[in-house]
């Protein structure tokens, strides 16, 4: 019965020290009403509990000193690491002030250097269509008045009339000087589609360098056709012209050196001086081009 006790009472000091404490005095107090070999083990074993608890109360401080500096231990690094959290959510809304700001400025940038290119785009359109006017004005004054360089025969009518098609490549009246072309005129006795080539001399044979849109006349006669862009011509030059249709130029033989191929002349390609006819009829054509020459 007291070893079951005493068991009991150890079960008091692993849970609660304040009961193990009270449970000893108890059993003390049995020891004093019980007498023999029950009461003298009683006692031996009140006196290992009493010192086991004592041996515990001893070690009991050092471990609360252990753990309340631990506690602190721990207490102090949360409170760094939320002073570093607290510094880096500072430094995150900072920058994401700044890269509002910035996006702020480059929008703006943005905005200014549009503005600034389409104005510049509007001036320039404005200057350059300007100028074109003005150009085009003083292309027609050089041209009613009579004023642009001519290169070709004379625009008059001639004896005999052309019926073949081709190409009438004009030996008699190379490009004496640089220059910018205009457009092209002849005296055609039937309205006619034509196309205006440019050849540039290569040794003993010939370049094509340009050729022109399909221009058609609108009157007979006389007939200016002026070209969409202005062409750069160089000195030595030669003019050919490409009829679609037949009998509508008058010529004349003995005064001139045009030349006659049966063939169309692509861009690019070489035109070999000696597959040109028509050298021994020394014929002259009404056509030429306008030019403004240096």
């Amino acid at each position: 019965m007291f070893c079951w006790q005493i068991k009991r009472y150890r079960l008091f000091y692993s849970k609660w020290s304040k009961q193990f404490l009270t449970a000893i005095a108890d059993l003390i107090l049995r020891l004093n009403k019980e007498s023999g070999m029950h009461s003298t083990t009683l006692l031996r074993s009140a006196i290992t509990l009493l010192v086991l608890y004592m041996l515990s109360a001893c070690e009991t401080p050092a471990n609360q000193d252990d753990l309340v500096n631990q506690n602190n231990t721990l207490k102090t690094e949360l409170q760094s690491a939320k002073q570093k959290i607290e510094s880096l959510s500072a430094e995150k809304r900072q920058l994401q002030a700044d890269n509002s700001e910035l996006e702020r400025v480059k929008s703006v940038i943005s905005t200014e250097k549009e503005s600034r290119f389409n104005e510049s785009i509007e001036l320039r359109t404005s200057v350059r269509k300007f100028v074109q006017q003005r150009i085009a004005a003083s292309k027609d004054f050089l041209l009613q008045g009579n004023l642009l360089d001519y290169i070709g025969g004379e625009l008059l009518d001639r004896a005999e009339l052309e019926p073949r098609l081709g190409t009438l490549v004009d030996l008699a009246n190379p490009v004496p000087r640089k220059g910018i072309l205009e457009g092209a005129t002849g005296y055609f006795v039937n309205l006619t589609s034509l196309t205006v080539n440019v050849l540039r001399p290569i040794n003993d044979d010939y370049l094509v360098v340009w050729k022109s849109p399909l221009l058609t006349t609108q009157k007979t006669g006389n007939s200016f056709l002026r070209f969409p862009t202005s062409v750069n011509i160089e000195a030595g030059d030669v003019i050919a012209y490409t009829f679609d249709t037949g009998d509508v130029l008058n010529f004349d033989r003995g005064t001139g050196n045009t030349r006659f191929s049966s063939k169309d002349f692509l861009l690019g390609g070489i035109i070999k001086t000696s597959s040109l006819k028509g050298a021994s009829e020394k014929r002259a054509y009404s056509l030429g081009v306008y030019a403004i020459l240096d």
